[in-house]
């Protein structure tokens, strides 16, 4: 389940909204965020902050050759990419960004 601000849990427009990858659940969050990045069906590999943030760009090797977005699945990194990440029911997703892999 996905909740933007202000949605009822597990609702959006009177429908319960199912996930079928990472790639679906991730990518739904940045739109409803308005964001702008840029993801393929295998890496997110940019994030914008919000334009009153100074709009500045955050991608991968931005920090050094190590570095880029992750993602976690119930607390674990996986070996997949995010579409073939499936997700079940009650599944905790959080995408987060990295210095240096070999700390993570």
């Amino acid at each position: 389940e996905y909740l933007a601000k202000g949605e009822k849990r597990g609702r959006e427009k009177g429908k319960k909204i199912d996930f079928k990858s990472a790639y679906d659940l991730i990518k739904k969050a940045l739109d409803a965020a308005g964001l702008k990045y840029t993801m393929s069906t295998s890496y997110l590999s940019s994030v914008n902050a919000p334009s009153g943030l100074g709009g500045y760009e955050l991608a991968e090797f931005t920090n050094g050759s190590r570095s880029g977005w992750m993602f976690t699945v119930n607390g674990k990194h996986g070996s997949l990419s995010v579409s073939q990440q499936e997700l079940k029911n009650g599944d905790v997703i959080i995408v987060h960004y990295i210095n240096d892999y070999l700390y993570e």
